[in-house]
Order: C-alpha cells, then sequence, then structure tokens
C-alpha cells in the first residue's frame, strides 16, 4: 500500500498536520539528525540501505518531520529542505558538525530559530577563530562576566563522566570595505 503513494504528497500532508497540532517549541530543542535504516538493504538486488533525517522535538518526543537521502546525495539538502518545510519558530535547533554550513544557518535563522552546530575540522577556520576565542578567555582566568558555563556530572555505567559547556559572545564581525565610484553624473 505505501508503495503506490506519493512520498512527496505524503510528507507535505503530514508537515500540515503536525504544524495543525502547533507545537509550542518556544525555546525548546529541535534536534536534527540522520540515520541509516537498519535491515532496509537487499544485497542480492544491490538496493542500498535507506538513509533517513529526522527532525525532533525533544519536549514532546515527536518527530516533526523525515526525508529520505537521494541515493547520490547527503544529509545537507535533505536537511535544508527540511527546514523549509517545518515551522520551527523560537525552537534551538541542533545538529551535527556535517551541517555547519552556511546555508543551513541562514535557513534556521530564516525559520525565527536559533542553532547549536557542532564545530569540527571541517570547518577549519572557523575552529581556529573559537579556539583563540575560549585561549583569549582563558588567559584571563574567564575574569570576562560573558562567559557562563555550566558543569554536569554523572555516572556512566562504570565511568564518571565530566561535561563542561561555556558559552561566550561572539565577536563582532570584522568591517567589510565598501569601494562607491561615482560616474560623474548627478
Amino acid at each position: 500500500m505505501f508503495r503506490i503513494l506519493d512520498t512527496e504528497q505524503l510528507q507535505h500532508c503530514l508537515s500540515a498536520w503536525v504544524e495543525h497540532l502547533q507545537f509550542c517549541l518556544e525555546g525548546q530543542t529541535v534536534a536534527i539528525d540522520g540515520k541509516t535504516l537498519r535491515g532496509s538493504h537487499n544485497n542480492a538486488g544491490s538496493v542500498k540501505p535507506l538513509h533517513v533525517v529526522n527532525v525532533w522535538a525533544n519536549s514532546v518526543n515527536f518527530c516533526l518531520g523525515q526525508i529520505s537521502v537521494t541515493k547520490k546525495s547527503n544529509e545537507i539538502p535533505a536537511v535544508q529542505e527540511l527546514l523549509s518545510i517545518l515551522n520551527l519558530k523560537g525552537a534551538v535547533v541542533t545538529a551535527d558538525a556535517m551541517h555547519c554550513q552556511q546555508k543551513t544557518a541562514t535557513k534556521i535563522i530564516d525559520s525565527d530559530a536559533d542553532y547549536i552546530l557542532q564545530v569540527k575540522n571541517n570547518q577549519p577556520r572557523l575552529l581556529k577563530t573559537i579556539a583563540k576565542i575560549f585561549a583569549d578567555h582563558e588567559a584571563t582566568d574567564f575574569a570576562a562576566k560573558q562567559v557562563r558555563s555550566s558543569t554536569i556530572r554523572e555516572r556512566n555505567r562504570t565511568r564518571e563522566e565530566t561535561r563542561i559547556g561555556m558559552v561566550c559572545p561572539a565577536p563582532a564581525p570584522a568591517p567589510v570595505a565598501l569601494r562607491c565610484e561615482s560616474s560623474g553624473r548627478v
């Protein structure tokens, strides 16, 4: 039965239904993550496993949207498509380092949402800049009142885990030099 359904139309209908539920996402975490579905491949028929991207609202334990990744692509365009469809106003969107992209961040901002994106070696200049900012704050022993931190300690099986999260203001963007030319006409 599901094979004969138009998946785009089904996605549109489900998105409209979820929006109709009117979840208040103000300040709530919405997690974006991709997963390959175990057992969805067929080696004999050379069918690759299905890879999907989910948008999960943690506060209500509900999947706001899901889309499959095309065979010759990756998660990035799929996530950007989901961000265009969903109403995430007021939410705090989290995603892994793969989604630390200007276009993705812009789509989140355009949705009137905030974001927390991981930064790893896939964004070397940004990672270096962030490391320098925190190193500068560390050099002053975090004397600036703008730096906030939170520490969580917990026991996970046989390990003691400590997680420290720190937040500091982003530096002002560098001024951009504009060049104006006049044609001499009024």
